[in-house]
């Protein structure tokens, strides 16, 4: 039988602006497993200037 091995997973890394992956994270926040307190994964961290952009983007799609 398969098994699920979360250390084995790979996920791409950023956020989604303007249908782009975008890997332009100022800091990034650690995902902890729950069942045993690992660290498995890190997920990257919108700095304002980011959120401003993801923002923008998306006001200019809605008046499309």
């Amino acid at each position: 039988m398969p098994g699920f091995d979360p250390d084995r997973l790979e996920l791409p890394l950023g956020h989604v602006i303007s249908g782009q992956l975008v890997n332009e994270a100022a800091a990034w926040l650690p995902v902890v497993r729950p069942s045993d307190g690992q660290v498995y994964a890190r997920l990257p961290d919108g700095d304002d200037a980011l959120v401003d952009r993801a923002v923008q983007d998306a006001h200019a799609a809605f008046l499309r």
